[in-house]
């Protein structure tokens, strides 16, 4: 279960740093004309806000949810499996090579 929370914020903060010019994405990628800096996952949450402070809420909430999961994670580490371990890091990397790249 905390494996799973980590792995949703992280993906949802990827998807938000690839939406657009953001407090999670330098606002030079977007104003350059190079668009594939943002990465193939650009465009896919349409419907993020455009508010300051709302997208600076949901990425402190995103915070807390990544930190309490890894806090049930490390809980639970005895009980889980190397292999599902591995497969969740694994996993989060490959979400973050997703997102965009920095010049």
């Amino acid at each position: 279960m905390g494996l799973a929370a980590v792995l949703g914020a992280a993906g949802w903060l990827t998807l938000a740093a690839a939406q657009r010019a953001s407090l999670l994405s330098p606002p030079t990628l977007r104003t350059t004309g190079v668009h594939w800096l943002m990465g193939p996952l650009s465009g896919l949450l349409p419907h993020l806000s455009t508010d300051h402070v709302r997208l600076h809420a949901d990425y402190t909430t995103a915070l807390v949810v990544m930190f309490v999961g890894w806090l049930v994670a490390w809980a639970a580490a005895s009980a889980l499996p190397l292999a599902v371990v591995a497969a969740a890091v694994g996993l989060a990397q490959v979400v973050m090579v997703l997102g965009p790249r920095s010049r």
